[in-house]
Order: C-alpha cells, then structure tokens, then sequence
C-alpha cells in the first residue's frame, strides 16, 4: 500500500482519495490505540474523512492526554 506524494488534507477521503479498504481502515484504528487508548470498535465504519476522524479522536480523547495516555501529535 503507497499514498500518492500527494499532500493529505483534513477534506480527503478515507477510501476514495487515500485509497483505505475495510483492513486498512482497521489497521489505522489499531495504530490510533497504541496512541491514544482503547477507542470504539464503531469508530472504523462511523468516520469518512480525515477530518472527521482528527475531531472524533479529539472528542473522546479529550482531557485524558494529562492522564498519561499519551501525547496528540496529529
């Protein structure tokens, strides 16, 4: 799997500009964990957009970075 050398941005699409597949998609959830901590198993299907996947880990991260779950890097 290789992304184009094109920049990413918040308004591209999981599956139709950066090319994720349904294991794609749970591999990046997965990598999102070791980060972040356990996030819902919904969260691979409910998000389409970079976008919306930076303000869904965002909300429900919210707060708990001080908690030693890890540091936002985005």
């Amino acid at each position: 799997f290789v992304l184009t050398e094109r920049r990413i941005v918040p308004g591209d699409h999981l599956d139709l500009d950066l090319g994720f597949d349904s294991l794609r998609r749970v591999e990046l959830v997965s990598a999102l964990e070791q980060s972040f901590g356990r996030l819902p198993d919904s969260l691979t299907h409910e998000v389409m957009t970079v976008r919306e996947l930076i303000e869904r880990v965002s909300a429900l991260t919210r707060g708990e970075a001080g908690a030693g779950r890890g540091v936002q890097s985005w």
